[in-house]
């Protein structure tokens, strides 16, 4: 399958939910999976001729009564039991039903099926567009990026008698991050790559204005000069990874709050970095995959 992305250069994000991983790439949210007997034994399914094994890249269709699903996907993140999922050059958060990444909140036709899903907007008019979420602590992290730099929680779980309702409290402004790639947990944190440097979102959650000292504060002559374009976060050796737009690759280790520039060699550029079950790999420009060697 092709991905829905409008632009090659659109930011690609990717986020597990009940065994399938979806994916936001700026159009239409989409999910790839290796199907399982449990796909093949509920309602009719499509293509029709699937068997279990075969791999398939989809578009995410709603449920019949359902909203649309998201068709301006830019970024994804898991929290009580929803998927949710940010807009492209909007102000728009979606999230799923409870459990259902197909229920996307009742579209006022028919006989209410039950469905819980649903979409908010943040701040319509102040000039921004969503750039990221993430989790922290037990809220859901918004970023607006744009003329007006925000940052945002959405509270509440929509469970219980009283319902918790699904709410906003504005965190901070006049910093955010850059992309919805360059946002990485990292511990009991958050690491985020914005305008002014990288940021602890502990220390920003703290401050609440846009006088939060960046970590990067060692090195931002030199960020200045080179945007950052990915934050990955390596949990074994507590060290975070910042792919930067020129493919140079920075290091800091939050124990010692050391920054470091790693070489990869041969003039070679990456383009990606990926932290998986305690390595660290990266893409590169001309079409390979590293995997960092601590030997």
């Amino acid at each position: 399958g092709e991905l829905t992305s409008p632009s090659l250069t659109s930011d690609i994000t990717a986020a597990l939910f009940y065994g399938k991983l979806y994916i936001a790439s700026g159009g239409n949210l989409q999910r790839f999976y290796v199907v399982s007997s449990s796909d093949l034994s509920g309602e009719p399914h499509d293509p029709e001729d699937r068997t279990e094994g075969d791999q398939y890249l989809e578009t995410v269709s709603a449920r019949a009564l359902s909203n649309p699903a998201p068709d301006a996907a830019c970024a994804l993140a898991v929290r009580v039991g929803r998927l949710w999922v940010g807009e492209r050059d909007g102000s728009k958060v979606w999230f799923s039903g409870a459990d259902d990444a197909r229920d996307w909140g009742w579209n006022g036709t028919g006989t209410d099926p039950g469905l819980n899903g649903g979409s908010f907007n943040i701040d319509t008019k102040d000039g921004g567009t969503v750039s990221g979420i993430c989790n922290f602590k037990t809220q859901l992290i918004v970023f607006k990026g744009g003329s007006r730099n925000t940052i945002h929680k959405i509270l509440g779980t929509m469970s219980g008698d009283m319902g918790d309702p699904f709410r906003r409290e504005p965190v901070a402004e006049g910093v955010s991050c850059r992309s919805p790639r360059c946002v990485a947990q990292s511990g009991d944190d958050v690491l985020f790559a914005g305008d002014g440097g990288v940021y602890s979102l502990q220390m920003v959650d703290a401050v609440g204005n846009m006088g939060t000292v960046p970590q990067s504060l060692k090195v931002n002559p030199r960020l200045n000069d080179d945007i950052p374009k990915q934050v990955v976060f390596n949990a074994r050796t507590w060290m975070s990874f910042m792919v930067m737009n020129s493919g140079d690759v920075y290091i800091i280790h939050r124990g010692v709050e050391g920054w470091y520039r790693m070489v990869l060699g041969g003039n070679i550029k990456a383009s990606c970095a990926l932290s998986m079950n305690g390595e660290v790999y990266f893409g590169t420009r001309s079409g390979l995959v590293l995997r960092l060697d601590e030997h």
